[in-house]
């Protein structure tokens, strides 16, 4: 697997919180809803495997990530 990248529909997003408790190097929630800590920059391969379970995880299907 390869670095990814992340985006979250914020009009979608429900603010459970579920992805920054499963993980909260790459997300955070800010006024209730989630937000990608630094968007600009992949998220490291060592950790696609979590992402991709914190993506599946989300109620409202509200983050993608994009693995290049």
């Amino acid at each position: 697997m390869a670095d990814a990248i992340v985006d979250i529909d914020t009009d979608l997003c429900l603010g459970s919180g579920y992805c920054e408790r499963s993980l909260p190097q790459v997300f955070r929630m800010v006024d209730g809803t989630a937000q990608v800590r630094d968007p600009s920059t992949p998220v490291a391969d060592d950790l696609g495997d979590r992402l991709d379970a914190a993506a599946m995880g989300c109620p409202a299907s509200a983050i993608t990530v994009h693995h290049r």
